[in-house]
């Protein structure tokens, strides 16, 4: 065999297992993004939990809903399985911030909001469990 003709082959496979090298790399690019990206909104609800006025509840609730989007955009960038727990426990709790219109209101939401946001906290801490972020991301 022509040694061009054997180049051919190792220059190929060498140039493929840089991709998928580079791949694996993009992916636990993905995967720490998704993790801080998990801390974010985790730290978002929290303050959301802790604010004393409608005012603030309304600033923190736009906080919790940018979080949110960012999390889902980088959950589907790294491919993110079990993700469904946590979307199905945001949905119920954005389902009931969605009815706070008055502070009134808040306040008698507050212990269903409790239970909402102790659902998708539950279910954010199993994800990032399974994903083995740290707690620092």
């Amino acid at each position: 065999m022509h040694p061009r003709r054997l180049l051919a082959p190792i220059a190929l496979l060498a140039v493929a297992g840089v991709v998928v090298a580079g791949c694996g790399e993009s992916q636990d690019d993905a995967e720490r993004a998704f993790c801080a990206d998990l801390a974010s909104f985790r730290s978002s609800v929290t303050t959301l939990t802790q604010t004393r006025s409608l005012d603030a509840f309304r600033a923190e609730r736009t906080n919790v809903d940018d979080a949110w989007q960012q999390l889902r955009d980088s959950a589907n960038n790294a491919g993110t399985s079990h993700f469904d727990e946590v979307s199905d426990a945001w949905d119920t709790l954005h389902r009931r911030l969605d009815g706070v219109k008055d502070l009134p209101g808040l306040v008698s939401a507050a212990p269903e909001l409790r239970t909402d946001v102790d659902a998708l906290t539950t279910s954010a801490r199993r994800l990032s469990d399974s994903l083995t972020c740290s707690d620092g991301e």
